[in-house]
Formats: structure tokens, sequence, C-alpha cells
């Protein structure tokens, strides 16, 4: 039972004493066939995450026996998390040829606490150092290459977050006030999840892939211009690309007065109308912070071109005309934009 006690610690990476805890309160099973199964490992990784943020394993055995708790969720395919491989972080380091301080630093540049060395390694550990290898071999640093993994991080946690708050305010909020109670609401939110998530990880793929397209091809057509201006076979363009800005005026006395839901669903009728208008007029958006956006039109002001509409028909009086029609928020709450072209 020790042997089998310090596998789970291992591959849950809690302390053993803690295990033994589990097992001792009955939220683990004594069974050494059922105590090294996978939902098992989950569990205990779920109730150490609970401890730390201040719940007892008795109170939330308690709540479970109560029939007030369920943790079925943790069986569910959904779940399934990366295996542990069968060596240390200090020893998946010393393989690969990496100093442990780059591991910690990997992990810290996705918003993970830093592993101890001796903790055990996962295989999406070893994934991320061969992602590393590689571009390090093309001659890039490990600086740069942790900056972009962070990008991933960032990005990808606001996702998660989003799927937590829709699924929030659209889904349990309404059979809470149905009469649905916490065990209700989790069995019923980990059938839903075993038959979404799956789609949904589908859907961030195709849609990583389509951006991937369009944001290379674009790289490429650079390197063809390139070779073009260095070849002498075209002289270099004569207008060079422009940038738009457009940006709400009053957005911080909007979310003072009405709240941020209120605030929220202006700027993301702003993203919406702005992405639609300026796509149709040869633009594209390049980036979005909160109440402001940042686009870009390769060919502005060249008359056969749909850009050269921006300056006909300016694009802030056709994002102000449509938020005002469509946006109930700004019935009583005047709300500009304002565009500034470079």
């Amino acid at each position: 039972m020790s042997d089998r006690i310090q596998e789970v610690a291992e591959r849950a990476n809690v302390p053993e004493d803690f295990v033994r805890q589990l097992v001792a309160a009955g939220a683990l099973p004594h069974a050494e066939a059922e105590l090294g199964s996978p939902g098992a490992v989950r569990r205990a990784r779920l109730l150490w995450s609970w401890r730390q943020a201040g719940l007892t394993v008795e109170t939330v055995i308690a709540l479970v026996n109560r029939g007030a708790l369920s943790l079925a969720f943790l069986d569910a395919p959904v779940m399934d998390l990366p295996e542990r491989l069968d060596r240390s972080y200090e020893q998946l380091a010393a393989d690969r040829g990496v100093p442990m301080s780059f591991v910690q630093a990997l992990h810290q540049s996705l918003g993970f606490a830093a592993p101890e060395p001796g903790d055990r390694a996962g295989e999406d550990d070893a994934t991320m150092l061969e992602v590393a290898r590689l571009f390090r071999g093309a001659g890039a640093t490990d600086e740069a290459t942790l900056r972009l993994l962070a990008v991933y991080a960032d990005n990808l946690r606001r996702i998660a977050k989003a799927e937590a708050d829709y699924y929030e305010a659209h889904i349990e909020r309404r059979l809470r006030a149905a009469g649905l109670d916490e065990r209700q609401l989790i069995e019923l939110g980990t059938q839903l999840g075993d038959r979404v998530i799956g789609l949904l990880e589908r859907v961030l793929l195709m849609v990583y892939r389509r951006r991937r397209e369009h944001v290379w091809t674009e790289h490429a057509i650079n390197h063809v211009e390139e070779a073009l201006e260095s070849s002498g076979l075209q002289a270099q363009v004569a207008q060079p690309p422009a940038i738009c800005f457009v940006d709400l005026t009053g957005y911080t006395r909007l979310t003072e007065e009405r709240g941020d839901k209120a605030a929220a669903q202006v700027a993301g009728r702003l993203v919406a109308l702005v992405n639609d208008i300026s796509r149709r007029r040869g633009g594209r958006p390049v980036r979005w912070l909160g109440d402001g956006g940042m686009f870009y039109s390769r060919e502005p002001g060249q008359p056969s071109s749909p850009a050269s509409t921006w300056s006909s028909a300016p694009l802030w009086s056709i994002c102000h005309q449509s938020m005002w029609a469509s946006t109930p928020a700004l019935s009583s709450h005047r709300t500009e934009t304002s565009t500034e072209g470079l």
C-alpha cells in the first residue's frame, strides 16, 4: 500500500501524507488496484487544490456523504490529463540538456507554479521542451520562446475563463433558479461537458488553423515583395498601408454608471460592428483592447480599392449610427466613437 500511495502522490504532485489522509477519510479507495486509477489521481489533485483554497477534506467528504456535493465529474473523460513520466523534472531537464531553471521559467511563462526538481514530470513537459529545442536550433533565444508561450497561455486562459463565465451566466444560473442544488448542477454540467468539450476543442483548433493560414499567407507575401524589390522587377509600393484607430469615448463613465455587464455589451457590439464594417471596406482588425481597436488597410484611398470608402464614408460615423440604433445601453447614455488615421 505504501508504494501505491507514493505512486499516487508522485502522479498527482501532492504530498504522500495528504494521500494517506485521503485514504483514511474515505476520499480515496483502500484497495490498491483502485487507488492507482486515473480517477484517484485526479481526485487527489482536486482535493489538494481545494485544501490550498482553505477547504478541509473532512468538510468536502461530509458534503458528499450528505448528497449535497458530487465528485463524479472527476471520472468524466474530459478530465483526463497527460500522464506523468517515470522521471523527475530534474532528470527530464538533464535528459534534454537544459538547466532546471529553464524548466521552471517555462512553467512560470504559462502562468503555473514552478515545479520542484524532485517533482514527477509529465508528458506535456517533454512536449514543451521539444518545442523549445526546435526553436533554439533555429536560432531563437529561450527568452523569446518563453514570451511566445506566455502569449499562448494568456489567451487560452481568457478562453477558458470566458467558457466558464458563459456557462455560469447562461446555463447554470437558469438551472439554479429552477431549483437544482449543487450536486445536480455538477452532474448536469458533467454530462454537458462530456458532449460539448471535445467539439469546443475542435472549434479552437479550426479557428487557430484558419487564423494561422491568413497570417502566414501574409508573411509569405512579404517575402515575395522583398524578393521583387531586391531583384528590381518591381518598384517599391508608392502608397504605404494605413492604420486606423477606433475608440469609444465615455466608456469609463458608462462602466461606472451602468456596471461592467452593460459596458461589456457595448464593447462587444463595437467589436462586431467595426470588424464587419472594416472588412467590407478593405481593412481588417489587428488588435482589440477593451473599448478600442486598431485596423489595417493595405491600399487606402485608391479609387479601385474598397478601402477608399474609409474617407468617403467614415468608419466612425457608420459605427456610431449603428451602435446608437442597436444597443439598448446607449439609449440614455451618449457614447461616441472616434478614429484617427496615420
